[in-house]
């Protein structure tokens, strides 16, 4: 692999070569919305533990200062009392620790705990999606690329042509054979593909930054060509629906979301059944001369019994959301057979375009050719063959767009079929 150093602003950049599937690579190791999508995992792996810490309460420590305006009993009493033994303070410090469990939610935190690992699937699966969607990005820009130096390329033969041309029509000129109007046709000619080529070097040099930033880097990139694609021209849009409709990671996800909706129905439905938790407190009282000790285990139950309809309305609204995610999986599968009716469409027509340019530059060629015997003949115009010469370079550049267009075509297909 050549490597050299451009300086620019007193700053070097290292360019090299990259292949597509380099480029895809790098592209899939370091692309900043991937690693968005990463740390979203990382974020619903914490979740999980958060709802599984749910289910074993909570410790925690607490101290109450109370300060009153008269003296007060400091700790609570219990039978026999005696009197004479009350002892009590104006300021009275409370500290202890107290620990809650819930015993039994109706459910709830089981099915939190269910969501909570449904959404780190999900997360993973749109970790996928996004993959899908950074590759299809970078080998759609990386083949405009290739492209844009191939009709680059023709346009500089072109100009060559057209360089070769001034010169000798300037031979002839001067010796009186053609005219001068000849000259001025032929700069007017190339003051044009000059200004094509700049307009061609300026579109490539956005493209390289829109691929560098997809790939996440700041170093300077030449793309290498690519080894032609092709698929099977009997591929249809039913046997490909057959075979990867179900390992789609845009129908996993409508899977996931749909299991994650029953477990909310789950917790809806947990309202209507009773809660109880354990408690546990240990305290000291403190104050004047007591301090003595005190703990209680409380087993506390709460059933709500009338709420206004506030329950059956959450349930309601968590059962429309599952039928949105049946008719969302039912759109998909409209969307898909729309995607590849369109992806295989796009590819045959890049086919025929191809084979259609080979054929009309072969023509295009020829017809150069002739026009310009002609024109050295003298029996034709000069406008004649810079009109010849423009077709065949135009179709030139045309050819090498549609060859790489068939090639976006195809990666369109694997883009629908979300294959990374």
């Amino acid at each position: 692999m050549k490597k050299f150093f451009i300086p620019l602003l007193s700053v070097c950049y290292l360019s090299y070569g990259i292949t597509i599937d380099e480029a895809v690579k790098k592209a899939l190791e370091n692309n900043l919305d991937i690693k968005n999508q990463v740390i979203n995992e990382k974020i619903a792996e914490e979740g999980i533990k958060k709802s599984e810490a749910t289910r074993f309460g909570k410790l925690d420590i607490f101290a109450n200062y109370i300060d009153y305006n008269s003296r007060r009993v400091v700790a609570p009493l219990s039978p026999p009392i005696n009197p004479q033994n009350l002892k009590g303070s104006r300021d009275i410090f409370i500290p202890g620790i107290n620990y809650t469990i819930p015993l039994f939610t109706g459910f709830n935190i089981e099915n939190q705990i269910e969501i909570s690992k449904l959404n780190q699937k999900l997360e993973s699966v749109r970790t996928n999606l996004t993959k899908n969607e950074i590759a299809f990005n970078v080998r759609s820009v990386y083949l405009k690329i290739l492209t844009l130096k191939k009709q680059l390329q023709a346009m500089e033969n072109y100009k060559e042509a057209v360089d070769k041309l001034y010169n000798d029509i300037e031979q002839a000129y001067k010796v009186g054979k053609k005219p001068e109007a000849d000259l001025l046709k032929v700069q007017y000619q190339k003051e044009a593909v000059e200004s094509t080529i700049q307009q061609i070097k300026n579109n490539i040099d956005t493209l390289n930054k829109t691929l560098q930033t997809l790939l996440n880097t700041q170093e300077n990139i030449e793309v290498e060509d690519i080894t032609l694609k092709d698929i099977d021209p009997n591929l249809n849009v039913d046997t490909l629906l057959k075979q990867y409709y179900q390992d789609l990671y845009s129908y996993k996800v409508l899977n996931l979301q749909q299991k994650i909706q029953e477990s909310k129905i789950n917790i809806a439905k947990s309202d209507y059944f009773p809660t109880i938790s354990l408690s546990t407190i240990y305290q000291r009282d403190i104050g004047g001369s007591v301090n003595r000790e005190d703990w209680q285990i409380r087993v506390m139950g709460n059933l709500t019994i009338f709420d206004f309809g506030k329950r059956k309305a959450n349930l309601l609204e968590e059962k429309l959301s599952l039928s949105k995610v049946d008719i969302q999986k039912q759109k998909l599968l409209l969307d898909k057979e729309k995607q590849l009716t369109d992806a295989l469409n796009q590819i045959k027509t890049a086919d025929f375009k191809v084979k259609a340019t080979e054929k009309q530059l072969k023509y295009a060629i020829e017809v150069e050719r002739v026009e310009r015997l002609k024109y050295d003949e003298g029996v034709s115009s000069l406008y004649d063959y810079l009109y010849a010469q423009s077709q065949r370079y135009i179709t030139e550049a045309s050819y090498y767009e549609d060859i790489y267009e068939k090639q976006r075509a195809i990666y369109y297909l694997y883009y629908v079929l979300e294959k990374i």
